[in-house]
Parts: structure tokens; sequence; C-alpha cells
């Protein structure tokens, strides 16, 4: 469309020329002058237009077109010439004052819709997060876990190059301790420090008081006997000291092989395949069936004693 003049209509104007330039002005009117449709001249100040260049509304200053966001002051933040969206306004965009953020991101998307998401934190603008491996950090760490009762908590903090500690904490007071060092891999230390028990490096359990296990009868059922000759197949197990091949140590104890075949039920065999012996099981058996070994031995001397 040819741009239109808009000083061309006046009283001297021919007769044959006036109507083609009120048809031009109220069509450049109508289309609200827009810029890729016409390129009026003579335009009068105050003039509104809309620019299809920059999609924004503009107004005639008399020597140039300026944008009309601040005119009339609509209530965004960021850059209105540059608004493609803005759902998130009520009512009239001039007027309302419930638009917040750049109208052209205003609206809430949701995060199924959100395409091209980052997958790390530096994606995100995080730059000063700790790596979950491989992080180093400085003095004590505590991590705490607060229930309806009570505020639990672990407070691990190292020794320096001697080993590290793990303070348990309930509200705030110290319920017990993990300790590792270099003479001791493993210590638990009541809430006063004392030493409850200790792990060595070779793996022997050292605990300050009885190590015990369920052994109330009334979790027990389907009891039997041992047979006769306990005793006499015990007496065969393979016992005496030896040398451990896996951690270079001298032990005293039994063949788990060989006590298989006695007390089946003494031996486990872990998820390494390897067995082991509940030995205070087994020992404890074994002392009861000598007892009772003994008292019948003890039974017949005193009857053959009486016999003579």
């Amino acid at each position: 469309m040819a741009g239109t003049n808009w000083s061309a209509l006046t009283t001297t104007l021919g007769y044959t020329s006036w109507p083609a330039q009120v048809i031009a002005q109220d069509t450049s009117a109508i289309t609200q002058m827009r810029s890729s449709l016409t390129a009026d001249t003579n335009v009068p100040s105050g003039a509104i237009r809309w620019n299809d260049t920059s999609s924004i509304w503009e107004s005639w200053s008399g020597t140039a077109w300026g944008a009309l966001a601040t005119t009339y002051g609509i209530s965004i933040n960021g850059n209105a010439a540059t608004a493609t969206m803005a759902a998130a306004c009520s009512g009239n965009a001039a007027t309302s004052s419930a638009c917040t953020g750049n109208a052209a991101t205003a609206s809430a998307v949701a995060w199924s819709g959100v395409t091209s998401k980052p997958t790390t934190l530096g994606g995100y603008g995080i730059t000063d997060a700790a790596p979950l491996s491989g992080a180093a950090f400085s003095g004590a760490i505590s991590v705490s876990v607060a229930t309806s009762a009570s505020a639990f908590a672990a407070v691990l903090n190292s020794t320096g190059s001697t080993g590290f500690q793990l303070q348990f904490q309930n509200g705030g007071s110290p319920t017990g301790w993990l300790v590792s060092s270099v003479a001791d891999p493993l210590q638990v230390l009541s809430s006063s420090g004392a030493v409850l028990g200790t792990v060595d490096s070779s793996g022997n359990l050292v605990m300050a008081a009885n190590v015990t296990g369920y052994s109330d009868e009334r979790l027990k059922k389907n009891w039997k006997r041992l047979p006769e000759d306990f005793v006499e197949k015990l007496a065969r197990v393979r016992s005496g000291t030896f040398d451990r091949r896996d951690i270079a140590v001298r032990q005293v104890g039994v063949s788990a092989q060989s006590l298989l075949e006695v007390l089946p039920e003494a031996v486990i065999t872990g998820n390494d395949g390897f067995l082991s012996v509940a030995y205070w099981s087994a020992a404890l058996v074994a002392c009861v069936e000598l007892a009772k070994e003994g008292t019948r031995l003890r039974a017949e001397i005193t009857m053959l004693r009486a016999e003579k």
C-alpha cells in the first residue's frame, strides 16, 4: 500500500481526487498506519501506529516515532519491546497492576513443559556447590534429623592425621561416639568418652562388658537332644593353634569343616563362601555335654565303689 499524505486533504483539492484521499486516510487510520503497509508523510503530531518490525506501539512526536511503553505506564519489568506473552496480567495491560516480572515470561509454566533442561548445577547458575564425591571440607560436618520427640544429629570431626570421630547427639547432648585412629581402626565410646569396645587392625573385637545373644527359651522350639556319642565325635574335631593365611597372625581355634560334621548349627557360611564358627554357642554346648558325661561317670564310679 502506498503511503498517505495527511496534509493533502484541503479545500483546494479537486473534487475528483477528494474521495480517493479520504479513502486513503481512512484506510491508513484503520490499519493503525502499520509500518509494513504505509509510508505516510505529513503525519500529525500525537498520531499512533503499530510497528511490525519491533512489535510495539509508537507515537509520532512531529519528527520521529517513539515507543509507547513508558507513555502507557504498562506495569511490567523488562523490555516491553520484546514481550511476547503477558498471561500473568489481568484486565487492560495499560492500566493493570497485576503484571509482575517480564511479560514475556510472566505466566506459570509446568516443569514437565520445560525443554532443554540443564543437566548440571552449573547449568542453573550454581557454581559454589560441593561435589558429592571428592569434596574437601574443613571443620566438623553435621547431619541433623528432627523428629516429633527429639533432634538427632551425627557430627563427623577429623582428629588430624590420626583419625576421625563420629559423634551421635540427641537434642544437642552426645549419646555416643565412633572413633577411628591409627592405633585402633574402630572404637565405640560412651557419652562420657569411656571405651565400650574396640576392633583392632587384626579384626579382634574387645568389649568392656559381656557380649550376649538372644537365648530366651520362649523364643525357641523343636528342641532335640545331641546324639549319645557327641562327646566322642567332639574329641575328633581338629583343634589347636594355627597361622591365619589372610591376616598373618597366630590364633587358636577349631576347623570349621571338621566341626560341621559334629555340630553343623554352630557353623555359618558367609557371603564370600568362607565358614565361621559360633564359638560361644559351641563351647557352651560342649561344656554342658561334658558336664553330663562327667556326672554319668561319677555315678558309675560311686556305684562300683559301693559294690566292693
